[in-house]
């Protein structure tokens, strides 16, 4: 790995050309000492790619980085949650049906945790949904998620939930401002692609998995 030093311009601005050279590569980008305000010379303290021309140097978001593993761990947590669900009410394949979004979703979080935040965020959503209609249906407020739920499903409905709203939470802190087109398709995406899966896994093929 290139090491890059960070260049601070303090009043040495006017001999950064004499200080600064090539590093080799295609773009041009500069390699220097770190300089401290006293003009003393020492390693740098941090690897930083500095942009010719001047350009500030762009500091690694480590808070970013630590966020987004947290988030990977709830959509994780989901993930398992179904597919014990899917063991324990004998709908295995159906459940390994669900999960497929929430994994797509994981590796966009992956590449690019600033607009994979809204997808896990989404996903998250759907799925606090359900698990807040089950609850309603096990306190005899509602019928829509009608069914017969085993002590192990039902706390498995607790992990699953309490996954998705730390999730959501997490996400809008790693979430990045988006344009308003870019943001509603991400969110249309992933929630059509996780109800469309969804409505899959109960064809009547699955139905005996």
């Amino acid at each position: 790995m290139v090491k890059y030093y960070h260049v601070y311009y303090h009043t040495w601005c006017g001999i950064v050309e004499v200080l600064c050279g090539m590093d080799g590569t295609s773009n041009g980008v500069l390699q220097a000492r770190y300089v401290d305000t006293m003009g003393q010379w020492r390693t740098g303290a941090e690897w930083m790619v500095v942009e010719p021309r001047g350009t500030m140097p762009i500091r690694g978001d480590a808070t970013l980085q630590s966020n987004a593993r947290v988030i990977a761990v709830c959509l994780i947590g989901v993930v398992v949650s179904l597919i014990l669900v899917g063991i324990v009410s004998g709908t295995l394949l159906r459940h390994l049906v669900q999960v497929i979004p929430p994994l797509v979703a994981l590796w966009l979080l992956l590449r690019k945790p600033e607009t994979g935040a809204y997808a896990v965020a989404t996903i998250f959503a759907f799925w606090a949904l359900v698990m807040a209609l089950i609850w309603l249906y096990l306190l005899g407020l509602s019928d829509i998620a009608y069914g017969s739920y085993s002590a192990i499903e039902i706390i498995l409905t607790v992990v699953i939930a309490a996954c998705s709203l730390l999730g959501i939470a997490m996400s809008l802190r790693v979430g990045r401002p988006l344009s308003l087109l870019r943001l509603a398709a991400t969110v249309i995406l992933f929630l059509a692609l996780q109800i469309a899966f969804m409505a899959a896994s109960f064809e009547h093929v699955l139905q005996s998995f």
